[in-house]
């Protein structure tokens, strides 16, 4: 007998999109057309990143042509922006966490570096109603003082003593075996206790992460926002892909639980001949390439997020930090990473990312619409974008392009999630790049960082068929429209004195169009309705679609870039619930039906397909029978 079950679900959304009307030449087509001449078409001139102001967008459209006879053009959408400091008479003030690691291998020189560096970094912190807090951690985590405006000093020898004008702190060591161990995990959540317990809405919660090795404790139930010895699993001294994936999506999790946390690490002293360089170099500096190298790491990044609800699960990503700086085992260096993260604190950039229940709102997004012209159309239906010098395909599903290169790839960036790009039945292509993957220079001044456009090329061709195309009357196309939502402090943008609204933001008319918005998903049905119940991790998708319609939809096989995050499944057919995230978004399947086709057979000559009888056959549906004609069977 064999028994095969799959489940085929979709969802329809509406949405309603905002989009520009552009105008379009007439143009005409004769059947021997010749194309005479192409070139750059309306271009203007790119300005480099050293041009931008503070807080000032730039974006850049252009269309090149291949040379002839070919009939493409390049299209090339590019953006850039440039942070700025907050120039306005408030003072933004912050709440403060500096998480230091006292396990054993924070012995001799690095525990002298690291306090001479934290008590400068304290030094420039202080005032301006900054609250300090300082949590030390090994195998265990202390408090070694809560949030406070009294100035602060760190000494490694006496005893701490807090009765005087400046808490004067010592940090020491935990060199007993049984308590040196490194639980990093435990002392964020330990500094978000902090920071929550704080219930203030007007300072900013940052924690400022120092450590020299990879975490050798960690707890699998994130959610369970553990500290002690309860469901801790390691023994102190080893390390692999567990530790830090779990120690990852704790700090992501943090993340997406309290609005506004800023979490900067600096990975010192690290050396890669230590066996456990790898974990701690990506524990630190999540980066693509150090994720690349935990084997494994994504199937225990996908169980983690099982663990979390679906909206929180939706909002974690992987590179956590706000800013990962390394240092090499000295106080000067240290220093510097500590400077940069105290600059990187007063930046703020040209927009930023706001959520409406736990999903960025429209105001997160450079919003770049192009509309392919009358008489074109997207070549080879392939998008590539570039960011930080590197380039990426996306893939299409139905009227959308994906990033779909899994993370085991060296070349695998996690940003290219976050991006949407859609292109309508009438042409219109729109690319949506969330705040904080745009790139951005560091303010004007002596040491500014410039950053790299990033940019989205395409190929479009002439549309040979179109009617009454003739030599000289080529189809033309002028829409290339861009619009975004500065924040409220954008210097570049608005009158700071006055407030009174917009300065150089300029007008566009639209119309609005309806889209409606069809999801599916393809994935193995576990096939015991008590399957979630029992702790088993979400099933994986084989398939993912979207379109206008059902009848138009184009699949995607094995989807990397869309993960269920939430499954729930109940006795009977049709109350099985999934969730999956895609693109900055929750997509729910709710009421999942699917059929049960089931067969038994009886032969004596199993090699001989006619020789075999159908006993009984189910379809799942309310459909039985015994007649061998309505089957087409296979041997077993």
């Amino acid at each position: 007998m064999k028994k095969r079950m799959n489940k085929a679900i979709a969802l329809m959304l509406a949405l309603v999109l905002v989009l520009a009307s552009a105008p379009l030449s007439a143009a005409a087509k004769q059947e021997d057309f010749d194309i005479q001449s192409k070139g750059i078409v309306e271009n203007v001139p790119a300005r480099l990143p050293a041009d931008l102001s503070d807080g000032e967008i730039f974006t850049y459209s252009s269309v090149t042509s291949e040379p002839l006879p070919s009939t493409d053009f390049i299209v090339n959408l590019s953006a850039l922006g440039q942070q700025y400091v907050t120039t306005t008479t408030t003072v933004q003030r912050f709440n403060i966490v500096m998480l230091l690691d006292v396990s054993n291998s924070m012995e001799g020189s690095r525990m002298t570096n690291m306090v001479n560096a934290a008590n400068g970094a304290i030094d420039t912190l202080y005032g301006n109603g900054n609250k300090i807090s300082i949590i030390t951690f090994a195998t265990e985590t202390q408090v070694d003082r809560a949030l406070s405006e009294k100035d602060l000093q760190l000494k490694q020898s006496g005893s701490s003593n807090t009765g005087g004008a400046v808490d004067s702190i010592r940090i020491s060591l935990r060199s007993n075996s049984s308590y040196g161990g490194t639980n990093i995990q435990a002392g964020l959540i330990a500094a978000y206790n902090v920071l929550n317990n704080a219930n203030d809405d007007e300072a900013i919660p940052v924690i400022i992460l120092l450590s020299d090795g990879a975490p050798t404790y960690y707890y699998s139930d994130i959610d369970g926002m553990r500290t002690g010895s309860t469901g801790r699993s390691g023994n102190g001294t080893t390390s692999d892909t567990n530790y830090a994936a779990c120690t990852i999506a704790q700090a992501a999790y943090l993340k997406a639980i309290m609005d506004d946390l800023e979490i900067y690490t600096i990975p010192f002293s690290l050396s890669t001949s230590d066996s456990m360089y790898d974990e701690a170099a990506a524990t630190m500096n999540p980066s693509d390439a150090n994720i690349a190298k935990l084997n494994g790491f994504n199937q225990r990044w996908n169980q983690a997020l099982g663990t979390v609800s679906a909206s929180n699960a939706a909002l974690m990503q992987r590179y956590y930090p706000n800013g990962a700086y390394s240092a090499s085992n000295s106080s000067a260096s240290l220093s510097e990473a500590l400077t940069k993260i105290i600059t990187d604190m007063n930046f703020n950039t040209p927009i930023d990312e706001t959520k409406v229940n736990n999903v960025l709102d429209d105001a997160s997004f450079l919003w770049m619409k192009y509309q392919i012209g009358t008489g074109y159309y997207l070549k080879n239906n392939t998008l590539t974008v570039t960011l930080n010098g590197n380039s990426y395909p996306l893939e299409k599903i139905g009227n959308e392009f994906i990033y779909n290169t899994p993370v085991s790839d060296p070349n695998y960036n996690e940003k290219l999630l976050r991006l949407s790009v859609t292109v309508s039945d009438t042409g219109l292509m729109t690319w949506k790049i969330p705040a904080k993957v745009l790139p951005c220079n560091t303010p004007e001044g002596e040491s500014q960082v410039l950053a790299t456009p990033i940019a989205l090329t395409f190929r479009v061709s002439f549309n040979m068929d179109m009617e009454g195309l003739s030599a000289g009357n080529y189809p033309t196309g002028d829409s290339c429209l861009i619009y975004f939502t500065p924040t409220d402090t954008n210097p570049f943008y608005y009158h700071q004195a006055e407030k009174t609204g917009p300065d150089k933001l300029a007008e566009n008319d639209t119309v609005l169009e309806n889209e409606t918005r069809v999801y599916s998903a393809m994935y193995p049905y576990p096939g015991n309705d008590n399957y979630a119940r029992y702790g088993n991790p979400n099933p994986e998708l084989t398939g993912f679609a979207t379109g206008s319609a059902l009848d138009s939809l184009s699949y995607v096989s094995g989807p990397q870039s869309i993960t269920v995050t939430a499954y729930s499944d109940y006795s009977g057919a049709y109350r099985d619930a999934m969730t999956v995230s895609y693109q900055e978004q929750e997509i729910n399947f709710s009421d999942i039906g699917f059929k049960t086709a089931s067969a038994s057979f009886t032969t004596t000559d199993k090699t001989d397909i006619s020789k075999y009888r159908l006993l009984s056959f189910s379809d799942g549906n309310g459909w039985n029978t015994t007649d061998n004609t309505a089957l087409s069977i296979g041997l077993p």
